[in-house]
């Protein structure tokens, strides 16, 4: 696709994202961080669903014309450069935002293109900002861990509350610090935790979830002690928004591990 009609039809999803929360009102929670975005976003999607109609995707869409489409449950078309294909797919959109089937949206924000994301983050203003964690992955991009770290909390700024992950100790710092802000992990610190974890013969791990004080027994689907901290981040989101622990207990234990994560 070239250039020009490429920030021409990135401009129309915009205006199409603008339009559609003009018209409904939409409880959204945005997922960032440099690990661990997608299987968090799933994980936050299946708690939500307890109480809301949840839209999301399970691609990694997060580019400019990606993660609008991801909105409307549409995929970037293999004819990017064909007008005709846009054609048809804004007027899809523009039936969906009449018609939007969702009273809630999870989405999956990159952390490492902020010149793309802070306008999107500050057009959708979610109520909930998932930070999963910092690491070296896109140090390429965006230089060493304290500048990856400073650039996650402008990217999250819009958000009315902040949940992080506070295993990672560059999130434990004053720039996620604050009373919109609650932590999930496993350690004693974090507002919400996993303890007691141990391997069934399954395969598959167990483990008590503490939310305020109390300890809930999940038996997961998840075969790595890494992939359990999308689930504190679901049940982190499922405490924000209200949903009874035990809704919450049964939607982690329905989740899967994405694929290509650590299946058996």
């Amino acid at each position: 696709m070239k250039q020009a009609m490429k920030r021409l039809v990135a401009k129309k999803l915009m205006t199409k994202v603008a339009r559609l929360l003009a018209h409904r009102e939409l409880v959204i929670v945005a997922v960032t961080g440099a690990v661990g975005k997608t299987s968090s976003k799933v994980a936050i999607a299946q708690v939500m669903a307890k109480k809301y109609n949840v839209g999301y995707t399970e691609d990694s869409y997060n580019s400019e014309i990606g993660l609008p489409l991801s909105i409307f449950g549409l995929k970037v078309p293999d004819r990017l450069g064909d007008v005709r294909v846009w054609r048809k797919i804004f007027r899809e959109i523009d039936e969906l935002i009449e018609n939007f089937p969702h009273d809630a949206l999870v989405l999956e924000i990159a952390e490492d293109d902020l010149a793309l994301m802070r306008p999107f983050m500050a057009l959708i203003h979610p109520q909930v900002a998932v930070v999963t964690g910092v690491s070296l992955a896109h140090t390429d991009q965006m230089g060493d861990i304290g500048k990856i770290t400073s650039d996650l909390a402008s990217l999250v700024r819009p958000a009315k509350e902040l949940i992080c992950n506070v295993d990672f100790a560059e999130l434990r710092g004053k720039a996620f610090a604050g009373a919109r802000t609650r932590t999930y992990g496993m350690n004693e610190s974090a507002d919400v935790e996993f303890t007691n974890i141990k391997r069934a013969a399954t395969g598959y791990l167990t483990a008590e979830l503490i939310i305020g004080g109390k300890s809930h027994k999940v038996t997961t689907g998840m075969v790595g002690r890494h992939n359990l901290a999308s689930l504190l981040a679901a049940a982190s989101v499922g405490v924000k928004l209200g949903i009874d622990p035990r809704d919450i207990v049964a939607a982690l234990e329905s989740t899967e591990s994405v694929k290509g994560r650590m299946n058996l």
